[in-house]
């Protein structure tokens, strides 16, 4: 898991994506995001949340593995504006 979208604060990833970066909370159960959004799930560690970008199939399989326990916000969110808040996420869709 190497491309992460980074905020203001350490907690409140998805509620921050939602309100300033037009982020739409998301329950998928297969990866199939449509070809202008990526989809972004936001973990909560122990000292911080982590906004992953599940950017292929297997990022996302590597997200939603089973014995995972720690919560999960799912959002879907413009992929451009994504591209602007991670450039290194580029490397991804050429």
């Amino acid at each position: 898991m190497g491309y992460y979208i980074e905020t203001p604060e350490n907690f409140g990833k998805a509620e921050h994506l939602i309100a300033h970066e037009g982020a739409t909370r998301l329950h998928p159960d297969v990866f199939d995001p449509p070809p202008d959004k990526v989809w972004v799930c936001v973990v909560q560690n122990h000292y911080f949340e982590a906004a992953g970008i599940a950017y292929d199939a297997q990022e996302f399989r590597d997200w939603t593995f089973p014995d995972d326990p720690r919560p999960m916000i799912w959002l879907e969110m413009s992929k451009a504006r994504a591209l602007e808040l991670c450039p290194d996420l580029r490397r991804e869709f050429r």
